[in-house]
């Protein structure tokens, strides 16, 4: 029985492995083989209409006034007609119907193109077919210049090698030129003949289903029969036997839909995976969507305002319900102190006790204003706007990428002015990535000199190497020849295609991409010679070879050339094993010109001297790893080199030829046979790389002492903490003992620790939720925190732990492949646009083009556009509200009859007309400060993150109750007892009063716009005219569209024409101007107090630029200055000189590579350059004494600045980094 069950379990085993993989037939598709058609629309004509309203009406809004429209259909519960908030909401609905239907259709236009476009493909001739008609297993042919049509494999090229070259801009953004390679055995296919063949053959294709990863792919091809022949020249010892060819196949091979092919004159290819199987079509899903804490907090604003009005709705229809009664009228008496006196409403009181449903809904509909239906719009279409005004800021430009910013989610514009935690790359986010070779150690013996101002000379290893003075030339040799083999270069291709390169941790045959990375201006180590490299490291090591003689000159398949002092070398490559972020090493097995075979292996020292034989030398291993201490102290990249003669007897070939065909767990299986390979190895040396920072990295990356933060930088005076174990057991115990010292630390206030974390640390902190939280706790007790050596899953993962447990957002930058799931992961996602290609730009929320110009996105721009955003949701709330208020004051002076104040067009266009450019004004053009205050007083950045507080939150719906209160109360003792208009011979309509309230309204509504705005323009003074033109533009042609002499065919709107009446009376124009002045005099008096007896952070900055005042300043603008000064209208100063007041010199950069080595911990050659912090107290302090002597005294207070009052807000708790090191 066991032995039967083991036959099931493996017959089950093998019907599962086949039943997961993908075959088919070269030339013979079958009927069910999955057609090349593919579309990206989202939606089709069945189905638009129920999508997009479920999509649409899932939103609160939307729902609520839906519901709303559905209850105004009954006339009996509501006093307006249903078209006063059905209109609004059609027309959102319909605005956003129509977006969508045109943003599908270009899709859908753009899909029919592709899918119409003709391509060749071999039947026994050459045939034309549309893409859409492909299917898999054709064969198909591509000329230059013409987009690949599906995911193909490639079987010969135009180029003698088999190479294609290949442009990927349509998938990734980038414009490098991607190497991609035909088997070597099927690169003489190349005519009608060999074509022929090769389809008579029957010759198949197996490989793993599709999946998304571009760059991934796994499969077998199996030659048979006539074709067999046509390989006989290239048969290798991978297959000896012509009767079994089995191909591995893998990433180096697949050609992706997308792609154009560029330098290559023309490829044939077999059809793979077509139409939505292919990796473009498995990708065009749709990311996830990063909401902005505004839009959270707007949403739950909008929620407690829903809740107010449903209580608030509830509490007055009881008071209605109470009151219709008899024996409440008895002991209250009649509350409709205006019935008889104001609307002639008659002495008649209705005696039928109304439903308390009906009075609900009708106080519910009368009150609906209360929850903005026009506020997502709104933010929306402003945020459209910033990020437009963001992309065109200049000082966001770099000429020599010849890039400007670039947002790609306008959705997180506003959590820019809310960051409290940045994660950050190192390589190529800090630095250039730009690589020079400065040093290196060969068996002990160093080269180079540690000025970095000095250039490498190669004339002292020339002279060993030919001397042999110190009886290493041998291992210089090797070091060299290791230098000039062991990489993925390809040699000298298109000079004129300037392209940058992929992230270093992606060093594979598959992602190879052309790069040219060296200057064209000549310097010791740049040959005559043009390298495309998938990383800045190996051309840098390649280039350093060349021009020590050791020149690479092409590549195959199969074999690496090098010119060695002139002599032509010939190295036989029998396997390649890749370069991985797991890995942290790269090997290439070689069959030298002697017939020896040989592993050359280079990667980082920590791998790459744990893999050292038992014979290794001790006295060369102690030498290098002190060579690699000081290369590290200097802030260099260092790699180490081995080496191994492999016998025959080893048995390599069978073992890598079975892993390599093998479709399951492919790359696990060459790992294992890697591993048995790179063992034994002999230390050749190692090498130092110089990669610089970034323009103005240390000054950036100093910003959050101006903030506030706790960063500090990390010296040997300061307790530095590090997380490297060898063990899981030591790990635990070194966490535990970290927990009580660091709060030791803390309740001594010396909060100034950091923390290093090891690679294989923080995978086993990850692993538990208790190590996670314990480590949590470490981190957010240290001033800095670094974690070397990140894989991108321990980088998200981290980032995802900040972000779960931690209150505040998080910001992820970088600009590699590698960066990816942190950007992603994070709040915002910033991507660098750099020399590691377009995968980080592309992925993220912002792409920019230097680390520099995070400071500007952050402090100007993220400062500014949270302000507005804030600002404009909270006004209009307030707008909102004061409407509202006054509605249900005018429901206690009309017999609680549920009878609306004004009509519903005048309802509607308050929100849509009347209001709307002043809210459109505070979210697009209102700036809190001018940008060049913003850039050079970082602690603005901070003062401003409150204006989203629940203290704003009651003082706007403070104000806007009480203006509610002063417009009703003046309006209605005007009304009643001061105006003889009404009694001249017609009568006091109670929509004429309404009305009237709402011209007040909007005056008033406007007004407070143009107060509470920090900075006046043009446009906020065009904004408030024009508003205040629509209402009597829309009264006057309201009057003549509905005249008086018609009451029985539109009587409820007759009062338009008495209003025109009334307007012109001395009445009028006295105390509508004073209703005004009366209810912004609070506003304006709690202002001019709050600038006088406390005023802000941002007044003192602004006190403290302002220039000595002339004679005819002080003759002329002196009395139009201090009347701004009292009403808070503030001058705007927008424009000038950009820079930073609290901008510190570099101080001594330490580099935290040396601390490691200092205290013992595995190598890192992470180095980020920080200010100390008594400098910049000590500067920060002198500024601040600058701001203190230039500004003026205010009145009744003093203007002092110090460090204790100039943070308006408490600390925050840290700012953590993550560098990562590949």
């Amino acid at each position: 029985m066991p032995l039967l069950q083991s036959v099931k379990d493996k017959l089950k085993s093998l019907t599962a492995r086949k039943k997961h993989q993908h075959q088919l037939c070269i030339g013979y598709p079958t009927k069910k083989a999955a057609r090349n058609k593919l579309s990206t629309t989202k939606y089709n004509a069945w189905n638009f209409l129920p999508k997009f309203l479920f999509q649409k009406f899932t939103e609160p809004t939307n729902a609520f006034f839906l519901i709303l429209t559905l209850l105004k259909l009954n006339r009996s519960i509501s006093p307006f007609a249903w078209h006063s908030s059905g209109v609004p909401l059609a027309v959102i609905i319909l605005f956003g119907g129509l977006t969508e239907i045109y943003e599908d259709l270009k899709r859908r236009w753009e899909d029919r193109r592709l899918n119409n476009l003709k391509v060749d493909y071999f039947d026994g001739e050459w045939k034309q077919i549309s893409w859409r008609e492909l299917k898999e297993g054709h064969v198909v042919r591509i000329c230059k210049g013409d987009q690949v049509p599906a995911d193909l494999l490639v079987v010969s090229s135009s180029e003698p090698g088999g190479e294609v070259y290949m442009e990927t801009a349509n998938l990734d953004g980038e414009a490098n030129l991607k190497v991609r390679q035909s088997p070597v055995e099927t690169m003489d296919i190349n005519s009608e003949e060999r074509l022929k063949c090769l389809l008579h053959s029957k010759s198949t294709v197996s490989s793993d289903q599709p999946t998304r990863a571009i760059e991934e792919f796994n499969g077998v091809l199996h030659l048979n029969g006539p074709v067999i022949s046509i390989m006989q020249n290239v048969i290798t010892a991978n297959n000896p036997t012509p009767e079994d060819a089995k191909i591995p196949l893998n990433g180096t091979n697949l050609v992706v839909r997308g792609a154009t092919l560029q330098n290559t004159d023309w490829m044939i290819g077999v059809v793979i995976f077509g139409g939505k199987r292919t990796k473009l079509g498995m990708n065009s899903t749709k990311k996830s969507t990063k909401t902005s804490q505004v839009h959270r907090l707007t949403n739950w604003l909008i929620f407690i305002q829903i809740g107010w009005l449903l209580t608030s709705s509830a509490l007055i229809a009881f008071w209605n319900k109470m009151h219709s009664n008899s024996w409440m009228r008895a002991a209250f008496g009649n509350l409709n102190v205006l019935k008889d006196d104001l609307f002639n409403l008659g002495d008649k009181y209705d005696e039928v006790e109304p439903n308390y449903f009906a009075l609900f809904f009708g106080e519910l509909i009368l009150s609906s204003n209360l929850v903005p239906i026009s506020l997502c719009v709104t933010i929306e279409f402003c945020l459209a706007w910033q990020a437009y005004y963001m992309q065109q800021d200049l000082d966001l430009y770099d000429p020599e990428l010849k890039k400007r910013l670039k947002v790609h989610s306008f959705g997180t514009i506003p959590n820019l002015g809310v960051i409290k935690y940045v994660m950050s790359d190192k390589t190529g986010t800090l630095t250039m990535n730009k690589m020079k070779f400065k040093l290196c150690s060969i068996t002990g013996q160093k080269y180079g000199k540690s000025n970095r101002l000095a250039e490498f000379n190669t004339d002292l290893i020339l002279r060993d190497l030919k001397t042999d003075e110190r009886k290493n030339s041998s291992a210089i040799d090797l070091f060299l020849t290791s230098c000039a083999v062991c990489h993925t270069v390809i040699a000298g291709h298109d000079r004129n295609k300037a392209v940058s390169t992929p992230d270093a941790g992606e060093t594979s045959l598959s992602r190879r991409k052309v790069s040219k990375n060296f200057p064209k201006a000549k310097d010791p180590l740049t040959p005559q010679h043009i390298y495309h490299a998938c990383s800045p490291d190996e051309a840098c090591l390649v280039r350093f070879a060349c021009s020590s003689n050791y020149v690479f000159t092409s590549r195959t398949p199969s074999s690496i050339n090098v010119e060695v002092h002139g002599v032509r070398k010939v190295y036989d490559v029998l396997a390649i094993i890749e370069f991985t972020s797991t890995r942290k090493r790269m090997s290439i097995l070689v069959r030298t010109p002697e017939g020896v075979i040989r592993l050359f292996v280079k990667g980082a020292d920590v791998k790459i001297l744990a893999m050292l034989g038992p014979n290794s030398d001790p006295t060369v291993l102690s030498t290098t790893q002190s060579h690699l201490k000081e290369f590290a102290n200097q802030g260099y990249r260092t790699l180490c080199f081995g080496y191994r003669d492999v016998s025959q007897e080893d048995a390599w070939a069978p073992l890598w030829t079975k892993v390599s065909c093998d479709l399951e767990d492919r790359q696990k299986q060459i790992e294992l046979v890697a591993e048995k390979l790179e063992k034994k190895l002999i230390l050749l040396g190692a090498s130092a790389i110089e990669d610089k920072l970034q323009d103005r990295v240390p000054q950036t990356i100093s910003q959050p002492f101006n903030l506030g933060y706790s960063c500090s930088l990390l010296t040997p005076r300061k307790p530095i903490f590090i997380l490297a174990a060898k063990t899981e057991k030591e790990m635990e115990e070194l966490l535990d003992s970290y927990v009580d010292t660091i709060g030791d630390q803390l309740a001594q206030k010396e909060a100034q620790v950091g923390l290093i974390v090891d690679a294989h640390c923080l995978d086993w902190i990850l692993g538990s939720k208790v190590r996670k939280m314990d480590f949590l706790r470490i981190a957010l007790g240290c001033s800095a925190v670094i974690c070397c050596r990140c894989t991108p899953l321990q980088k998200a993962s981290v980032t995802r732990l900040l972000k779960r447990n931690i209150d505040g957002l998080v910001l992820g930058i970088g600009d590699g492949a590698n960066d990816v799931a942190m950007i992603q992961e994070a709040d915002v996602g910033v991507g660098i646009a750099g020399l590691e290609g377009s995968q980080a730009s592309n992925a993220a929320d912002f792409a920019i083009t230097q680390f520099r110009h995070l400071d500007r996105l952050l402090f100007v721009h993220g400062t500014s556009n949270y302000y507005r955003i804030t600002t404009l949701v909270l006004f209009f709330l307030y707008k909102n509200l004061v409407e509202v208020c006054l509605n249900i004051a005018y429901s206690f002076y009309n017999d609680h009859s549920d009878q609306g104040m004004a009509d519903e067009y005048t309802i509607v266009r308050y929100n849509m007309i009347y209001t709307c450019l002043a809210v459109f004004v505070i979210g697009i053009h209102d700036s809190p400060a001018p940008f060049n205050v913003l850039a050079k007083f970082p602690r603005l950045y901070t003062h401003f993150q409150e204006n989203m507080s629940n203290k704003n939150y009651l003082l706007w719906s403070g104000n806007a109750i009480l203006h509610a209160l002063i417009i009703y109360t003046a309006l209605v003792n005007w009304w009643r007892d001061g105006c003889e208009v009404f009694t001249s011979g017609r009568d006091g309509w109670g929509q004429m009063f309404g009305t009237y309230t709402y011209m007040c309204l909007v005056i008033i509504v406007n007004a407070k716009a143009v107060i509470g705005s920090r900075s006046i323009t043009f446009m906020t003074g065009a904004a408030f005219v024009a508003s205040i033109f629509s209402v009597f533009l829309f009264l006057f042609t309201d009057s003549l569209l509905f005249p008086f002499t018609f009451p029985v065919v539109a009587p409820n709107k007759a009062h338009y024409l008495g209003l025109i009446y009334t307007l012109p009376s001395w009445q009028t124009a006295f105390f509508l101007p004073f209703i005004c002045v009366v209810c912004l005099l609070p506003d304006i008096l709690f202002t001019s107090a709050h600038r006088t007896l406390n005023p802000s952070l941002l007044l003192r900055v602004v006190q403290s630029l302002k220039k000595k005042d002339t004679i005819v300043d002080k003759i002329i603008l002196g009395p139009f200055v201090r009347m701004t000064n009292i009403f808070g209208l503030k001058e705007e100063l927008e424009g000038g000189t950009n820079g930073f007041s609290f901008a510190q010199d570099d101080g001594q950069a330490i580099s935290q590579s040396a601390l490691l080595r200092m205290y013992g911990a595995p190598s890192c050659k992470s180095e980020v350059r920080v200010q100390r912090s008594n400098i910049v107290a000590e500067q920060e302090s002198y500024q601040l004494e600058e701001i203190n002597k230039q500004t003026t005294p205010l009145p009744h207070a003093e203007a002092n600045i110090n460090n204790n009052d100039i943070s308006d807000n408490p600390k925050p708790e840290i700012k953590t980094e993550v560098i990562n090191e590949q």
